[in-house]
């Protein structure tokens, strides 16, 4: 058996800033009001969705919590992961792509 760690130094969250206007038009299904100028600005301050989480009070949660009220990770972060797809997020989050390539890469061992 192999065992390929994966260490995300980033809240889940981060992988959702991948497609802000996905993002955002899943947080609207609550009937908030649209935040993708501000959620575009944050994701433009970094080179990557993975380098968003600086800071424990700027985590990407905390600026999901802040952006949209009654945000739950569970509920939105799910849906807006499901409609963004991993294509996206593979294509926005490097390190995160580059595990599932090592992932895919192994060739399945035989059944003893």
């Amino acid at each position: 058996m192999r065992l390929i760690p994966y260490i995300q130094f980033y809240e889940f969250e981060a992988l959702l800033y991948s497609n802000p206007s996905i993002l955002d038009e899943t947080m609207q299904i609550d009937s908030f009001n649209s935040k993708l100028n501000q959620l575009n600005e944050i994701i433009n301050a970094y080179a990557s969705p993975e380098e968003i989480n600086n800071n424990p009070n700027t985590a990407p949660s905390k600026r999901l919590l802040n952006l949209y009220e009654g945000y739950e990770k569970m509920t939105h972060g799910c849906d807006a992961a499901e409609l963004i797809g991993l294509s996206s997020i593979r294509t926005k989050c490097e390190l995160f792509n580059q595990w599932l390539n090592t992932l895919e890469a192994l060739s399945p061992s035989p059944m003893s």
